[in-house]
């Protein structure tokens, strides 16, 4: 894996995008501290709210500069809700929030295999 980084990145990349037809794609930060199972959980209440039927995968990045992790996330569901919407939900409750529209041509699900292949990375796979 180490050898060759982009082809992991490619392969790992490809394996995400064909699970599901994904339609989010991102990155969810914390404004205080956090252990990584407190963000894996902020992250799973967050979307359990507003779509108990949603199919997700995070990763969870290693702690930044501040002691708090980081998740990055491919997820299906929540179509209900603008993504706007929920980008300021996220911010009132937890921290900053970028969200997209996930496009299977432009490299959403490379973007997170990319945070995979570090060490320290967690992979949770959720209704999938």
């Amino acid at each position: 894996m180490i050898g060759d980084k982009k082809q992991y990145i490619q392969d790992t990349g490809d394996w995400l995008r064909g699970l599901l037809d994904w339609n989010l794609y991102g990155t969810l930060t914390f404004t205080s501290e956090r252990t990584p199972e407190s963000a894996r959980r902020a992250v799973k209440d967050f979307i359990n709210y507003y779509d108990p039927t949603a199919k997700y995968i995070m990763v969870v990045a290693p702690q930044s500069f501040r002691s708090c992790p980081h998740i990055h996330f491919l997820l299906k569901g929540l179509t209900s809700f603008r993504r706007l919407y929920l980008i300021d939900k996220w911010a009132q409750k937890y921290g900053f929030a970028r969200i997209y529209l996930y496009d299977k041509n432009k490299g959403g699900a490379h973007y997170i295999a990319k945070h995979l292949r570090f060490n320290s990375a967690e992979l949770e796979v959720v209704n999938v």
